[in-house]
């Protein structure tokens, strides 16, 4: 026996304003070598403090996911809402895509995301010192960090290590069928 529910009908299941929000890899573990930054190596130290000057908020503004590193637009494609140390796989991040973006990415239009940091950052008011500040990023085509995990819209939520926490979607249909 099979049940069909309409999931768009008004008070059913509220979706965030974006329509999506997915985990994409933003900097995977490595040394690379880059023709304007220079030498580049990512530790699971440094990917510890991205963590968590991100979950502190160092920066004090929603850090913005664009197109192309704002080459020919400053419109955001999405907002970082999340970030996860996930060992040996990198930095991770959970992103609030913009219905536009959404649609890109569904599209194939985007494949890749290209990150954006700082290796040391100053507080312009504070003054404070920071080493290892997320910016930000972009979705591209063409990443410089060539193993990075291509952008993937069809991961239906995310379990760490560890305990496993229900994803909010799938809370709410279970709260809906009564399970």
């Amino acid at each position: 026996m099979f049940y069909a529910v309409d999931l768009q009908k008004e008070g059913v299941l509220k979706f965030a304003d974006a329509g999506c929000q997915s985990w994409i890899q933003g900097l995977p573990l490595g040394s690379y070598k880059h023709p304007v930054h220079g030498d580049i190596t990512i530790t699971t130290e440094r990917v510890q403090r991205f963590v968590k000057h991100f979950n502190e908020r160092v920066r004090d503004i929603d850090l913005d996911i664009d197109y192309e590193h704002k080459e020919f637009t400053s419109k955001a494609a999405g907002w970082i809402v999340g970030a996860e140390d996930r060992g040996d796989q990198g930095l991770w991040l959970l992103i609030e895509w913009t219905p536009s973006a959404f649609q890109s990415l569904k599209e194939r239009e985007y494949r890749y995301f290209s990150p954006e940091f700082n290796d040391v950052w100053v507080h312009p008011k504070t003054g404070q010192r920071f080493s290892d500040v997320l910016f930000g990023g972009a979705i591209t085509n063409r990443p410089f960090l060539k193993d990075i995990a291509p952008i993937n819209l069809s991961e239906f939520g995310h379990y760490p290590q560890g305990d496993e926490p229900m994803d909010e979607l799938l809370k709410q249909l279970s709260e809906l069928f009564g399970l």
